[in-house]
């Protein structure tokens, strides 16, 4: 299979609201801010080499992937969705956020963990940002307030804490390992405000690797989520992705308009950084400092490598820690566009990396700031082994404080990236309306 990125609109399934008299006002399906995403469609890991051997094991993988399918058609034609929707709709929430200037935007959540009359409830990131004042409907129509516990930006996740739940609400189970393409899910959530709602779809895609500009105004990059038709509209966001078990896939948090493309956050991505939001309010995430760019064929033909596989450096950033440690790509190719020379990271203290997906979620999941890691890398030729000592990410502050005044006009001459400003009605604040078509180096680094 070949390796393909697609670019698309995509929007946050959040809804920003204007409250009169209890009604919410419809404004924007998208919530803070509408996005790009860049899908990162991971390569088919083949069976390499020849012989009786190699054919026994390419025909024993495509009667394993050929009963998966059966598996999944029978499960989707079986699955009972309202018994679905009876065992999980106890665990979903509506959450209302608002600050100074008043309610201002409602989306999802869903009971990670009840403790006698308390309750840790998951949501986005993007559904916290910028709130001071948190309210959680349950099934029983019963609301509470709630405060923040943890927020992470580079995973959209944010975990809020109820005092005195109803008896009736209940945590839900996170699913023991990843979705297979075409198992049957459903989102549960408040689209558009209209609580208890349950769409159903399957499961398009996993291991996608997503970029996408959140309401701060940063372009991050999320690896390893899950793609499905299942719908996920303005409101969604925060609610969980479910099998027909009922246990939780993913954290639904985008989509794209007018396409039966969703996105979510994983379960494993859940497992790892919710314990950490909970304990410590926050996630430290490693930090490589470098922008990865996925080898193609045309890459490689463009720099003349032997291989059609792993991560181009395109860049290094000064005073991180890949600085000196690797190469990046010192020019442009004149002709496609692309970098041209630059390290390829072939590993990861051994571990294969094929594409820009498989480098992020091993940082994600193997690594910890301040771990060292060896790097196999592609240089002038040549493989060889570099170490390179981990730094953190930047945490993004979940309520940002006050705009910086502008500096006086100068004659110094920059190019800039045009985007359309909107203005929201509850905050006033100005927002880019679209991503923007470059990012910045902190935006980019892996």
């Amino acid at each position: 299979m070949s390796e393909r990125t697609l670019v698309v609109a995509i929007a946050f399934a959040m809804i920003v609201a204007g409250m009169a008299n209890g009604v919410a006002g419809l404004h924007d399906r998208g919530g803070q801010a509408d996005a790009a995403v860049a899908i990162e469609t991971p390569t088919a890991l083949g069976v390499h080499g020849g012989g009786a051997a190699a054919d026994d094991a390419a025909a024993a993988s495509t009667a394993d992937r050929t009963d998966d399918v059966r598996r999944f058609h029978a499960q989707g034609v079986n699955c009972d969705y309202a018994e679905m929707f009876e065992a999980t709709n106890n665990g979903v929430v509506n959450i209302r956020v608002s600050n100074r200037t008043g309610d201002f935007a409602l989306g999802s959540g869903w009971v990670y963990e009840r403790s006698d009359s308390r309750a840790l409830v998951v949501t986005n990131w993007h559904v916290a940002f910028n709130a001071t004042g948190y309210d959680v409907q349950f099934a029983n129509e019963e609301w509470r307030e709630a405060r923040l516990v943890g927020a992470d930006s580079w995973s959209d996740l944010a975990v809020l804490l109820v005092e005195d739940v109803p008896d009736t609400a209940q945590a839900l189970d996170l699913a023991d390992g990843p979705p297979a393409r075409g198992e049957a899910v459903a989102t549960l959530g408040t689209p558009f405000g209209l609580d208890e709602s349950i769409a159903r779809g399957i499961v398009s895609g996993v291991n996608r690797t997503i970029r996408l500009q959140q309401p701060d105004g940063l372009n991050r990059t999320y690896p390893d989520t899950i793609q499905t038709d299942a719908p996920v509209e303005g409101g969604n966001s925060g609610g969980p992705l479910v099998n027909c078990a009922g246990e939780v896939l993913g954290v639904n948090f985008a989509s794209a308009p007018f396409a039966d493309v969703s996105f979510a956050i994983s379960a494993r991505t859940v497992e790892e950084v919710v314990p950490s939001l909970i304990e410590n309010g926050t996630y430290r995430h490693s930090l490589l400092g470098v922008q990865p760019i996925d080898v193609t064929p045309t890459l490689a033909d463009v720099n003349d490598l032997n291989v059609t596989r792993g991560v181009l450096v395109a860049d290094v950033f000064p005073g991180g820690p890949a600085d000196r440690a690797l190469e990046s790509a010192p020019a442009i190719h004149r002709r496609t566009g692309l970098p041209f020379g630059g390290d390829v990271i072939l590993a990861v203290d051994g571990v294969e990396i094929r594409e820009q997906d498989d480098l992020l979620s091993y940082l994600l999941y193997e690594t910890r700031p301040g771990d060292v890691i060896e790097l196999t890398v592609l240089r002038d030729g040549e493989t060889r082994t570099v170490a390179v000592q981990l730094d953190a990410r930047p945490v993004a502050p979940i309520r940002p404080g006050p705009r910086p005044t502008p500096a006086p006009t100068t004659t110094t001459t920059t190019t800039t990236t045009t985007t359309t400003e909107t203005v929201e009605p509850a905050t006033g604040e100005s927002r880019p309306d679209r991503v923007p078509t470059a990012e910045s180096d902190a935006e980019r680094r892996a």
